[in-house]
């Protein structure tokens, strides 16, 4: 591979534009964000922070992660002017050119190169290369190679920058001028945390130390003069070393480590140094996810796994938090993101790291436990914001009392890393005290009721929105859960049992709607918008026991509900691996690109939280999005006895091949294609796979093959069973809203009416050319509700009269505020706010009455499907039967989906859609359009 691989290699060339957001490269201890300029510190347009694993100070009373100073300074200069003044002007163009910043995600080496044209005259051919070195964690080295046009005088830096630094407390700044090194030593506020700084240049000319009153308070500097000779090129290099530890005491040890960093760079040289870094990371890149046939998505997934990786390391015990090692986003602290979003995205490829994440809570365990005894709980409770201690430091005390789910999250981490390495004895004393501490915890919060299961009160979900509830069936299923893992954790330790254990693990009560047939988010949901995934992970990566048809359910219902402009990146995600492991292949590729393209900032595909900012760069969301190839795609899990795949491939991708894959001890990779996927093992022991055709096994050095399963949604039934009939018109261009501020004109715009059947039911399909949002309740809604009628052939389809009503009926659906086809047999009406009634969702025979009941989703956002048992149907021929469809709207008018209530409802037709052309008539400005009627045929194809 070439250093330009654009597989492996970002780069971004146009600095000042304003999709440029400046990268970090980090190797698990230290991390850092680099300016355009190459080094240095820069406010915008993201600040450059330096984050340092387990380096908390006290904000405002709680603990935060702190950035360090900017040690990566290092500027040029020269008589005329500077280099980082010349990037930052608002006019760059003559004097530099040919800039390019490129990240190697192979070695985590940033380089930013280009050419300078000095005020003094000289041009300089210029790169700065930034690498946090993965052999010595406590090490990070700048390079500048230089080159002049001309004899010229240049200034090299060694800066380190206290403008990056945060929460400190008190500084000691100091230079040896014997052995050129730059010292400087910091004390954090509250904690006492201390940090040493260690830096020498090199380089040709003369060292001296920099004037203090030029330099930023705190900060510390020397520099480099020499004269560069017309075309021969110079370097100069910086090496740092830094160290922490949690109190004064250790003060000392951590200098005596950011010294020893240095001076064993210049004993060992750079090539060495160099050498066994990029030996570090090549070993950390034998697991890969590779994908045939889209590159922006290959690019994607390894920038993801880079970032998650930078922000890890095995040998320090410190957890991830979501902005992982490249800001003080969230205070640097450790939520749910870690142990359900990120980790799993480690275990299968790096258990050495997933395990040093997992350390992080053994670590403070007792102190999980000291506080769910203050709060009158048994067992352990982890804080949902944890930081420097396992105590509770969220801001947010309402999310602290009652977003519990973390310590279940917490123990299923757990019980994967047994899995997933078998290692009985870690189990025994690190990760079985974690997982009974949890189901002590639950078994102390868990009271039976009236019905005699088991409920947990006052929680709050994953969805945050919805605060504290009864019975969050998330809580519920995950407390549950991990009382079976108790138990057999005490199975192969011979540990003990608790009396609660077997009852919380048979008993607890989830919450359902029997009428529209969904789990409940929890006792009190009312059909809310939601802020992420929720109920779907009860499918994943809870694995909670329940048929495809309820988790298929749940999807179509909450996949709906989320926010578009408020929810975190990860939740299409959850909706990918979900529909995966339903069969949808087209389902799960359209999430995918979901979870990733509105969220990934360009040129060095960084996750930002939301769609319009939040955290940055968000870890999280590159965790949750490698979970869809690592789990989804391959339909992955983890067994005592080996994996269970069920492998499904979009037709969008040619193939998917996950390598470094590790299952106890056996090294394995999975080659998924379009009918066979293929097992290898490489290293190791044979492996057991659990495939929808048996149990296979594949023996050491060996490989076998099982079916890549056939997706039931990626021809053009797209799931929903054999097409009969099919009415479509192409988008028109139509007049805004006049609360076009909240939805836009397609959104209520029908291009396709069709009909399919599957045996049992029929779907009716009504396809808009925007976007349905939040179909289900008063708050924002995009369709108030959808109208299908279903007439004979022969019938004459005129409009109602007048008075809104039909010849030859006694009246019209209740709510109807406009025309509709006469002489209709029946009526399916999808209703967001209520089923069945006078006018909810349902279907209706000419006389008004509700005949039977009707399933209400919506596919992709795009699609809303009404589902009725076929049979009620009778004595309807859908083949050539006239389908006349009315989307109806909310035409009160307000612009803030998240605060603006809705004015009381005024339904209208907003569109039409009809099989029948001579059906024109008024629809309050919209036109009753005809459609091209295929018949059961798509123009252009024949019915597949």
């Amino acid at each position: 591979m070439t250093t330009t691989d654009p597989d492996w290699v970002l780069t971004g060339t146009d600095p000042v534009s304003d999709s440029y957001h400046p990268t970090f490269t980090g190797n698990g201890h230290l991390g850092a964000r680099i300016p355009a300029a190459g080094q240095g510190f820069s406010p915008a347009p993201v600040p450059t922070q330096f984050p340092i694993a387990g380096y908390y100070g006290i904000q405002d009373g709680f603990q935060v992660r702190a950035s360090g100073p900017a040690w990566t300074g290092m500027p040029l200069s020269d008589e005329g002017g500077a280099f980082d003044a010349a990037l930052a002007a608002d006019d760059v163009d003559g004097r530099i050119d040919d800039y390019a910043q490129s990240l190697d995600l192979r070695t985590g080496a940033l380089r930013t190169s280009a050419r300078w044209a000095s005020p003094s005259g000289a041009v300089y051919d210029l790169a700065y290369t930034v690498i946090a070195d993965r052999a010595d964690d406590r090490r990070g080295v700048v390079t500048l190679e230089v080159v002049a046009d001309r004899d010229a005088e240049i200034t090299v830096g060694d800066v380190l920058d206290m403008r990056a630094a945060t929460m400190v407390a008190r500084t000691t700044a100091g230079r040896d001028a014997d052995t050129t090194t730059l010292a400087l030593d910091i004390v954090l506020e509250g904690t006492g945390v201390v940090c040493a700084v260690r830096s020498r240049l090199d380089g040709p000319g003369t060292l001296a130390s920099r004037d203090a009153a030029h330099l930023p308070s705190g900060s510390i500097a020397q520099q480099r003069r020499t004269v560069l000779r017309a075309g021969e090129p110079a370097t100069f290099r910086k090496v740092v070393g830094i160290s922490t530890g949690t109190g004064p005491a250790q003060a000392a040890v951590a200098a005596e480590e950011a010294q020893h960093s240095i001076d064993d760079a210049a004993a060992r040289g750079h090539d060495e140094l160099r050498s066994a870094h990029d030996e570090a990371w090549r070993r950390l890149w034998r697991g890969d996810i590779r994908v045939d046939g889209d590159d922006l998505l290959q690019q994607q997934i390894r920038a993801s796994r880079f970032y998650l990786l930078a922000s890890v390391n095995a040998r320090r015990p410190f957890s991830l938090s979501p902005a992982g090692l490249s800001s003080d986003g969230y205070g640097g602290h450790v939520f749910w993101d870690t142990e359900t979003w990120m980790w799993p995205s480690l275990v299968l490829q790096d258990p050495e790291l997933a395990e040093s994440v997992l350390r992080y809570r053994a670590d403070r365990l007792d102190d999980a436990r000291l506080a769910a005894a203050r709060g009158g709980d048994a067992g352990a409770r982890f804080p949902w914001e944890g930081a420097l201690d396992g105590f509770e430091h969220t801001p947010a005390t309402e999310f602290g009392e009652t977003e519990l789910h973390i310590v279940s999250d917490v123990a299923l981490a757990c019980w994967q890393y047994y899995l997933a390495t078998g290692d009985a004895d870690w189990l025994r004393d690190v990760g079985g005290p974690i997982i009974s501490g949890a189901a002590d915890f639950w078994g102390g919060r868990a009271t039976t009721g009236d019905d005699g299961l088991l409920h947990i009160a006052n929680v709050t979900p994953p969805d945050e929105w919805a605060q504290a509830h009864d019975d969050s069936a998330y809580t519920n299923a995950a407390a549950a859960a991990v009382a079976r893992m108790a138990l057999r954790t005490s199975e192969l330790t011979g540990g003990p049992v608790s009396a609660p254990w077997s009852v919380l693990a048979s008993s607890m009560f989830i919450p359902h709607d029997p009428v529209r047939g969904v789990t409940l988010e929890h006792a009190d949901y009312d059909g809310a918008r939601i802020k992420q995934a929720d109920v779907v992970m009860l499918g994943y990566p809870w694995e909670h026991e329940q048929d495809d048809e309820l988790t298929a359910r749940d999807l179509d219902y909450y996949a709906s509900k989320v926010t578009e402009h408020g929810g975190p990146s990860m939740t299409d995600a959850m909706h990918s691996i979900v529909s995966a492991g339903l069969g949808r292949s087209r389902d799960a590729y359209w999430y995918t690109k979901r979870s990733a393209d509105p969220f990934l900032r360009a040129p060095f595909q960084q996750f930002a939280e939301e769609r319009d900012g939040g955290a940055f760069t968000f870890v999280t969301g590159a965790g949750g999005f490698l979970q869809e190839f690592l789990y989804g795609y391959s339909g992955l899990r983890l067994r005592e006895d080996g994996v269970v795949l069920r492998p499904l491939l979009p037709a969008a991708l040619d193939g998917i091949t996950l390598t470094g894959l590790q299952h106890r001890g056996t090294l394995f990779a999975i080659a998924i294609g379009p009918r066979v996927t293929t097992v290898s093992v490489q290293e190791g022991p044979g492996l057991t796979v659990h495939s929808d055709v048996g149990v296979v096994e594949v023996a050491a050095g060996g490989s076998a093959t099982i079916p890549t399963r056939v997706s039931v949604d990626a021809d053009d039934s797209r799931g929903h069973g054999t097409r009969l009939r099919e009415v479509r018109r192409e988008p028109r261009a139509r007049a805004p809203r006049p609360d076009g501020a909240l939805f836009s004109a397609a959104d209520l715009e029908l291009t396709r009416v069709e009909v399919f059947d599957d045996a049992d039911h029929t779907r009716v399909v009504a396809t808009v050319a925007g976007e349905i949002a939040n179909p289900w309740a008063g708050e924002a809604m995009s369709a108030h509700g959808l109208h299908i009628y279903l007439s004979d052939a022969d019938s004459d389809n005129g409009v109602t009269d007048a008075d809104g009503r039909q010849p030859g009926h006694d009246g019209l659906l209740p709510g109807l505020p406009t025309a509709a086809p006469a002489h209709w047999r029946f009526a399916l009406v999808g209703s967001g706010l209520e089923q069945g009634g006078p006018s909810g969702t349902g279907l209706y025979d000419a006389s008004g009455t509700l005949v039977s009941p009707v399933r209400l989703t919506v596919a992709r956002r795009s699609e809303i499907v009404l589902t009725v048992p076929t049979s009620a149907l009778d004595g309807v021929e859908l083949r050539s039967a006239a389908i006349t469809a009315l989307l109806l709207d909310n035409s009160g008018g307000h612009t803030d989906p998240e605060t603006a209530p809705l004015p009381p409802l005024a339904p209208r037709v907003a569109d039409t859609l009809s099989s029948v052309a001579d059906g024109d008539g008024p629809g309050q400005g919209n036109d009753l359009g005809a459609g091209t009627d295929t018949g059961g045929t798509r123009e252009g194809s024949a019915r597949p």
